[in-house]
C-alpha cells in the first residue's frame, strides 16, 4: 500500500467522529433555537387569552364578525409561524362572542379569544346599555324595521308625557317574550330559522323573566316619518376580508395542488381573494309612517329591545317597532373605547384594548 493511501485513510477516519461531534452540536442548538421560539410563541399566545370589544357596523350579524376576526388573527399566527399552519384552521384558534346584536344593531360586541372565551357566559347575563329609537303606529313580523307589516294601530293619542310614565312601568323585573325572529334556539335550531320556513314552533314559547335597571325618553319626534333606506357602505373594509389561495399545506390531493397553482400563476404572484359580505340590514320601505322616540335603557341579560318597543306600543294602545340600535356598553367595555374590524389586521392592536383572563 502506498504512503499516500495510508494517509488518506487516516484522516478520514480522523474526520468521522469529528463530524459527527458537529452534527450533535448543531441539532443541539437547532433544539435550543426551537425551544426558544415555542417559549416566545407561547408567551405572545397567553397575552391573547382574553376578550375585547369591536364596535360592529350595521349591516353584519354577530356572526360574521367573528368569521371575519377569526380569519384575520389565524393568518396574523401563520404568517409569524406562531401555530402549525398544517393544523386545521378551524381548530387553530377559540372566538366567540359575548352576546348577538343583530345585523340592524351596531355597537358593542364583546369578542373572546382561546381562553378568553370562557369569560363570555358571565358578561353575555351582564349589564348592558342601549340607545334606541322605536316608531308608533304599526309592527311587524320581526319587531324591527326590516320585517313585512303586521298591523297599523293609531298614535295620535301619544303625548310625551304618557310615554314617559309607561316607559317606568317597564323598570324592575318583568316578563318578556322573545321575538320569533331571534337567534334563541327551539331544540337545538334558531327560532329565526323556524320563521323563515313558514314552520311552526316544536313548542310553545313561555315568556322570561328580565331586569330592566332603567330607561330615560331622550327624544320624542311627534312629526310623523317613514322608514328610509338604511345607509350600509358594504364595500369597506369591515366588510370584506382577504382569503388565502396559496397555502399548499391545506391541499393533499395532487389534482386539487395542480389546481390551486394555476389559480396562483393567474392571480399574480399568490394575489389573495377577497371574500364581501353582503348587507343584511335591508329596510322595509313600504312600511306606515309614524312618530319617533329615541330612549336608553341599562337591562340585564336575555333582553330583547325589539320586544320591549313592541311592548311599549301595545301598553300605549298601539303597535310599534325598532328603527335603530346601538349597544353603548357592555360590562366594563365602552362603545367609544371600542376598536374597529380593521383594527384586528394587528394583534398588538388587540392584545393592547384586551381584558385578560
Amino acid at each position: 500500500m502506498s504512503e499516500n493511501n495510508s494517509t488518506e485513510k487516516t484522516e478520514k477516519l480522523n474526520e468521522q467522529p469529528i463530524n459527527k461531534m458537529e452534527n450533535n452540536e448543531l441539532k443541539q442548538k437547532l433544539d435550543e433555537t426551537n425551544k426558544l421560539v415555542k417559549k416566545y410563541s407561547g408567551k405572545i399566545l397567553e397575552q391573547l387569552n382574553g376578550v375585547f370589544c369591536v364596535n360592529k357596523p350595521i349591516g353584519l350579524s354577530s356572526s360574521d364578525v367573528v368569521t371575519i376576526i377569526k380569519h384575520k388573527v389565524t393568518r396574523q399566527l401563520i404568517s409569524s409561524n406562531l401555530v402549525d399552519k398544517k393544523k386545521k384552521k378551524r381548530n387553530m384558534i377559540k372566538i366567540g362572542h359575548g352576546g348577538t346584536l343583530d345585523p340592524l344593531a351596531s355597537g358593542c360586541l364583546v369578542i373572546g379569544l382561546f381562553k378568553g372565551t370562557k369569560m363570555l357566559n358571565t358578561l353575555l347575563s351582564g349589564s348592558k346599555v342601549y340607545e334606541a329609537v322605536g316608531r308608533f303606529g304599526s309592527s311587524t313580523e320581526t319587531y324591527d324595521c326590516l320585517g313585512e307589516l303586521v298591523e297599523e294601530k293609531p298614535y295620535q293619542h301619544i303625548t310625551k308625557e304618557k310615554l314617559e310614565e309607561v316607559l317606568q312601568e317597564f323598570v324592575g323585573e318583568i316578563e318578556q317574550y322573545p321575538p320569533i325572529y331571534s337567534a334563541l334556539k327551539v331544540n337545538g335550531k334558531p327560532m329565526y330559522e323556524y320563521a323563515k320556513n313558514g314552520q311552526e314552533l316544536p313548542k310553545e314559547i313561555k315568556s322570561r323573566k328580565i331586569i330592566i335597571h332603567s330607561i330615560e325618553l331622550l327624544e320624542f319626534y311627534t312629526e310623523p316619518t317613514k322608514t328610509t333606506e338604511i345607509q350600509v357602505d358594504n364595500d369597506n373594509e369591515d366588510f370584506t376580508f382577504q382569503m388565502d389561495i396559496d397555502n399548499k399545506e391545506e391541499t393533499k390531493d395532487k389534482n386539487m395542488k395542480k389546481q390551486q397553482d394555476n389559480r396562483n400563476q393567474n392571480n399574480n404572484n399568490n394575489e389573495k381573494k377577497k371574500f364581501q359580505f353582503k348587507n343584511k340590514a335591508i329596510a322595509n320601505n313600504k312600511l306606515p309612517e309614524g312618530p319617533t322616540f329615541r330612549f336608553k335603557v341599562e337591562c340585564g341579560g336575555g333582553t330583547y329591545i325589539r320586544s320591549l318597543i313592541h311592548d311599549i306600543g301595545k301598553k300605549l294602545d298601539s303597535a310599534a317597532h325598532m328603527v335603530s340600535l346601538i349597544r353603548s356598553k357592555q360590562g366594563p367595555f365602552k362603545v367609544d373605547e371600542s376598536i374597529s374590524i380593521k383594527d384586528c389586521d394587528d394583534l398588538n392592536t388587540i392584545k393592547d384594548s384586551m381584558k385578560h383572563v
